[in-house]
């Protein structure tokens, strides 16, 4: 190989290697951007339920968390990271999202797992199911939060 075809591919292989980074820079932030969305979300959602109300008999602030507005959020929040993941799948492809995950899993490989060509029905499904499963999981966390400050439960 000639001097000016291996520069050739050295200088498109740094460009391809930087484009990687750039995508999975920006994907990274989105993911943090969910995140802090998320976390604001579940902020105004804990205002809005009693735990800001005072009791009128024993003038102390009520410790209890509406379990149906908390769960939404839970599946609200559940959804936006499933979304997160499809739009990353979307615009990184295959080895970008090889390497975000390996990364966010502390170095587990994930190639094997990781599948590009997902149907749009069963991604819909999927959706469906991280709504449903973060309800229920937010639903717990309040309940269990409840009962655990009920007077007769102590």
């Amino acid at each position: 190989m000639d001097a000016w075809a291996s520069s050739c591919c050295s200088s498109y292989c740094r460009f391809s290697a930087l484009m990687e980074l750039t995508r999975y820079l920006f994907s990274s932030l989105y993911f943090l951007w969910a995140t802090y969305l998320c976390w604001e979300v579940m902020e105004t959602i804990l205002d809005m339920t009693e735990a800001s109300k005072i009791n009128p008999k024993t003038k102390t602030i009520m410790q209890h968390i509406n379990i149906k507005k908390f769960a939404l959020a839970w599946g609200v929040a559940g959804v936006v990271f499933y979304l997160g993941c499809i739009i990353l799948m979307a615009t990184v492809g295959r080895e970008g999202t090889i390497l975000f995950f390996n990364s966010l899993l502390h170095g587990l490989d994930t190639s094997p797992i990781i599948r590009m060509d997902v149907p749009w029905t069963e991604a819909l499904i999927g959706l469906v199911e991280m709504f449903i499963l973060g309800w229920l999981f937010g639903a717990l966390i309040a309940t269990v939060y409840n009962i655990s400050f009920n007077k007769k439960y102590r």
